[in-house]
């Protein structure tokens, strides 16, 4: 008598998918959650977007600030994306710049068209079956979780959109939390009040809130100096600001001055930033070039 015993596969069991978080996509490269930067070409670049957990560098162009056109672009989309922001400046009035934010919509980005589909003619006939029948997920997913909105530099952010999301808009001006405790450096007082913000929003429901987006306007710069006592305080501040956003899963974009460097530390600062990039105009590139002579 023959018993035949029914194949079960070794292997993982199967679990359902997790929900995406709003503002939110998985890469298909290494499958890490990723944030949009609001423009869709800066993500390309980046590889889709910004990792969550991770820390960018975008060093400043100087005498131009395009820059600071970037940070509107990040934090507009966290805004439109209805994410926690914490924005951290010791040069720029917080509250002006986030009334100066531009304003977005929530339609799909417009594709850029292919010429070569156009010039070519081969099998016309079964062009239009193969746009039929082809499933559109990008659009699907849009509908139900935009990744990217459109912004128009050209228009202001609508005030009641910014009044919807004023409890998700964390404004940190470094001389308000210095005067607040002038007894203390400016870095552990700063990263203190990050990890309390970044804490509050992992305790909630983590299928729901989306990740905490942090900007950080010109670190390093002589206004954040003039509130340090140690030159090591900022290889400190970011090394535990990493930590910080591996654990809670927030997403960090910093700017950097062109002129900062942190002497000896400056390979171990090197290796703190998951991307580091640098903007270059042909005004910023001359003002680069050492004089001759």
């Amino acid at each position: 008598r023959w018993e035949m015993s029914s194949f079960i596969r070794k292997g993982k069991t199967p679990t359902a998918p997790k929900p995406v978080l709003p503002g939110t996509k998985t890469s298909l490269f290494n499958g890490q959650l990723l944030v949009s930067s609001g423009l869709s070409d800066f993500d390309d670049i980046l590889g889709g977007g910004l990792g969550v957990g991770t820390l960018t560098m975008l060093e400043e162009d100087y005498p131009t600030k395009l820059h600071l056109t970037f940070l509107k672009y990040f934090l507009a989309e966290g805004i439109a994306s209805q994410q926690p922001i914490a924005f951290v400046s010791a040069d720029l009035n917080l509250t002006e710049f986030i009334s100066t934010l531009p304003d977005f919509s929530d339609e799909e980005p417009s594709a850029k068209e292919d010429t070569k589909s156009q010039d070519l003619k081969i099998a016309w006939r079964y062009q239009d079956e193969k746009e039929q029948n082809k499933p559109n997920v990008q659009n699907q997913i849009t509908k139900k979780n935009p990744y990217i909105h459109n912004f128009d530099l050209s228009k202001r952010m609508d005030p009641d959109d910014l009044f919807k999301n004023r409890e998700r808009i964390h404004l940190l001006d470094l001389h308000a939390i210095h005067s607040a405790d002038s007894d203390k450096s400016i870095y552990p007082t700063l990263f203190s009040q990050l990890v309390e913000l970044a804490e509050s929003y992992q305790s909630q429901d983590q299928n729901t809130v989306p990740p905490l987006r942090i900007c950080l306007h010109a670190l390093g710069s002589s206004s954040w100096g003039s509130f340090s006592n140690s030159e090591r305080e900022p290889i400190h501040f970011l090394q535990g600001l990493r930590g910080l956003l591996r654990r809670t899963g927030a997403v960090c974009l910093s700017t950097l001055p062109s002129l900062v460097h942190f002497s000896r530390q400056q390979t171990t600062t090197t290796n703190i930033w998951a991307v580091s990039l640098a903007i270059f105009t042909l005004l910023s590139m001359r003002s680069r070039t050492p004089p001759r002579g």
